[in-house]
């Protein structure tokens, strides 16, 4: 079939039209074999023979044309020079499942876009909120960086919480190092130093303390505290035999209203050591003593956290043979913290 439609003088070929199962005629699909440029929308119409689309308010260029009928693009389209395609008030643009909306190079939306599941930024693309303008992820709604993004904030930039605790962060586990300075250097222990070693020894061995302090931060997790120690660090020959009193680690926690402190959790030396202690000699060489606190202790609220540290002490107890040389602790935490760090 040949259709001249008026003013153009240019022919549209088509096949012949193709019918359903019933025949019936608005349901007459025409093939247009190859791309054609027309100057109106009745051309459009008339070369369809306006059995699909029912066209109203034709006027002339520049003016409104309503398609009163579902229209079906398939293939590639432009929409050229200017020309503004819109979706007013209560209309809805809907991309569905499957189907993709691209927008390249500096494309730019200046109303509310409401992204859906499974939509994706991709590679290479930027989504810019410009001045002025929100980027609001409301009830029920998640906002995620995966694994290997990234979130940038650029110099001059910020991220605002209405309220700190409102901010959640995922724990991540992280080990500290307490500088080893005591809060006081109490009777019986001193500060050693011989060959390339150095830490607190046990000068008395009659079962004096020493107390320092925990860096341990609120909303951190607690899951061990050790302490690492040599019995015969001074060199002297080291033990008879195991102290009748080991030395002991504890974690106090101290209200800082009352000033009442509580005993978290303690572990004394011995066959839970590691490795495990059952003889002097093992007692001599170095080995370490570590609280475990199974799922965590969680920061309590109004409270300071110290570790205390008992010396040897009774039988076959060993003056100034005995150095502490660290204590170290992990934890999880839900602030900034690098995988290592060290405090005083």
């Amino acid at each position: 079939m040949s259709s001249n439609y008026a003013g153009s003088g240019t022919t549209i070929h088509t096949s012949s039209p193709m019918l359903d199962d019933g025949d019936a005629p608005a349901a007459i699909l025409w093939r247009i074999p190859e791309e054609k440029i027309f100057d109106s929308l009745a051309a459009i119409a008339t070369a369809l023979g306006g059995t699909n689309l029912t066209w109203t308010a034709l006027t002339t260029a520049g003016g409104t044309k309503n398609i009163a009928a579902n229209l079906l693009l398939q293939g590639v389209g432009e929409i050229r020079f200017g020309t503004v395609a819109r979706v007013v008030s209560g209309a809805t643009l809907l991309v569905d499942s499957g189907a993709a909306a691209f927008f390249n190079g500096d494309s730019t939306f200046n109303a509310s876009v409401f992204i859906g599941f499974g939509c994706a930024i991709q590679n290479g693309a930027t989504l810019a909120a410009l001045s002025g303008s929100t980027v609001s992820v409301q009830s029920g709604a998640q906002l995620t960086v995966s694994s290997g993004g990234l979130a940038v904030f650029a110099s001059g930039s910020e991220a605002r919480m209405t309220t700190a605790s409102t901010l959640t962060i995922n724990a991540a586990a992280f080990t500290g190092h307490v500088c080893m300075t005591p809060i006081a250097v109490p009777s019986g222990w001193s500060f050693g130093v011989s060959g390339s070693t150095m830490g607190w020894d046990m000068a008395g061995a009659s079962g004096e303390k020493i107390l320092f302090a925990l860096p341990f931060k609120p909303g951190d997790s607690l899951l061990t505290v050790t302490m690492r120690l040599e019995g015969d660090a001074a060199g002297g020959g080291g033990h008879a035999g195991l102290p009748a009193d080991m030395p002991l680690i504890e974690v106090l926690r101290k209200d800082v209203t009352t000033g009442v402190f509580t005993i978290v959790d303690s572990q004394v030396d011995g066959v839970a050591s590691s490795p495990s202690v059952t003889n002097a000699a093992t007692y001599d060489a170095a080995h370490d003593v570590t609280i475990s606190f199974g799922p965590g202790h969680s920061y309590v609220a109004n409270a300071v956290y110290y570790v205390r540290i008992t010396a040897e002490g009774g039988a076959n107890a060993d003056a100034g043979s005995t150095r502490v040389y660290s204590i170290k602790f992990t934890g999880l935490a839900r602030s900034y913290r690098s995988s290592v760090e060290a405090y005083q």
